[in-house]
């Protein structure tokens, strides 16, 4: 009885840990990842579609080529919960950084474009080397059955964290332009969320792991030889990954959709700022409850739904015209984004049935590079290229994008999902 007293305390506790710093995070998450917000103050400095298309572009090299380097780094550590604070600190500072720029430049600086490329890739190194240490951390914390109802809470904080910003960047932009000299003030308070934030990390309890005080300090090339061929020699592991060629099209829609919305279906960009995004985030909410706290269905059945979900956003925004049809394609986004962020860690955990999997994570997201980077970029270089077949260059990018979607379907029909006993990777 003592022992499950034990387990239920720690399981709130750690709950409670980990969901403070996801609202906290997705407190200021609208304004730097995923955003609406974001589509439009580039254009606003000059940017291009490709320029934009570098935003996640950037993100996810940053994943890929970083989040080795900390997976290698925190592999021996008996306690990695120094490491996952320290890690988050990194992309506050530098969101912080960036307001207090336009701050002292009141956002007219001839340079403000370069610097906000410099300082969010500064960012975007320190979310990629954040991101496998995170994953593996929070994995660790709990039991497989507490898992997924412990990764739904945490997600959704995280998304009533992005609920209440993007309703507060609407009301705040409905008597403003979206210009840097306007932004600073929330660029700052978004780096202070993420670092304050970032310490409720203290409130969770983390258990030694003997396995862990054990491991020989190997050398970094070794390590990523192991990393590589632990994820790539495992098939039904990679039929995995590349299912997530769904995700990088969600995220390339995403990207660009507001803009497509304001330049040729006279929405407000106050709208396209924030209610876009509180759709997608109540749609996430709703997701995690369903499919998180309540764990309806198997996890092929939950990937399934999701790619229902993004195809049929898809259709929305290639036929459809006018608020409400942005507004359901924001929900069905938000749909497809919520599932796969609640099931990605756990079913990576239950495929591979490796112990630690920080570098599985991390390795993962260097063999996907081609697909994350390449099909954001590509999505931005045919909206330039077709930029003369205005409303339909954006139709045609949707499309190819929702095609994508349905192609991952025939690798998630094929993955086994069915638990396997630790590998000790």
């Amino acid at each position: 009885m003592m022992i499950e007293h034990k387990e239920n305390s720690n399981f709130l506790q750690n709950t409670a840990g980990i969901s403070i710093v996801e609202f906290f995070w997705g407190m200021g998450l609208p304004l730097v990842l995923e955003s609406t917000f974001l589509q439009l103050f580039l254009k606003d400095l000059g940017a291009t579609s490709f320029m934009i298309a570098f935003v996640p572009g950037i993100a996810f090299a940053s994943q890929a080529l970083f989040g080795l380097v900390s997976a290698y780094w925190t592999k021996p550590l008996a306690r990695k919960r120094p490491a996952v604070i320290k890690f988050h600190l990194y992309p506050a500072l530098a969101i912080l950084l960036f307001g207090l720029f336009l701050l002292l430049s009141n956002g007219e600086h001839s340079s403000t474009l370069a610097v906000f490329f410099i300082l969010y890739s500064v960012f975007s190194i320190g979310i990629g080397m954040t991101l496998p240490v995170w994953q593996n951390y929070f994995v660790k914390l709990f039991k497989p059955a507490q898992l997924l109802p412990a990764v739904a809470i945490m997600m959704i904080a995280q998304s009533a964290g992005r609920l209440i910003c993007s309703f507060f960047i609407a009301d705040y932009f409905h008597s403003r332009s979206i210009t840097p000299s306007n932004s600073a003030l929330l660029f700052i308070f978004c780096g202070l969320l993420f670092f304050f934030g970032s310490f409720a990390f203290l409130l969770t309890k983390e258990e030694e792991s003997k396995a862990d005080t054990q491991i020989d300090r190997q050398g970094f090339g070794s390590f990523i030889r192991q990393a590589f061929k632990s994820t790539l020699g495992d098939k039904n592991l990679m039929l995995f990954l590349l299912s997530d060629i769904e995700l990088y099209a969600v995220i390339a829609v995403m990207s660009f959709y507001a803009n497509y919305a304001v330049v040729y279906h006279n929405i407000s960009p106050a709208a396209a700022a924030g209610f876009f995004v509180g759709f997608n985030y109540a749609g996430q909410i709703t997701t995690n409850i369903i499919f998180g706290s309540f764990n309806l269905f198997q996890l092929k059945t939950k990937c399934v739904i999701s790619r229902i979900c993004s195809i049929g956003a898809v259709i929305l925004l290639v036929t459809g015209t006018g608020l409400p049809v942005f507004l359901g394609a924001s929900v069905l986004l938000g749909f497809s984004k919520a599932i796969r962020s609640l099931i990605y860690a756990p079913a990576v955990k239950i495929i591979s049935g490796a112990s630690d999997t920080t570098s599985i994570f991390a390795a993962a997201s260097i063999i996907l590079l081609p697909l994350s980077m390449g099909i954001s970029l590509l999505s931005g270089k045919l909206l330039d290229t077709l930029s003369f077949l205005t409303a339909d260059s954006y139709r045609i990018v949707f499309g190819i994008m929702g095609l994508l979607s349905f192609i991952s379907i025939f690798f998630i029909i094929r993955i086994d999902f069915t638990r396997r006993s630790s590998t000790g990777v």
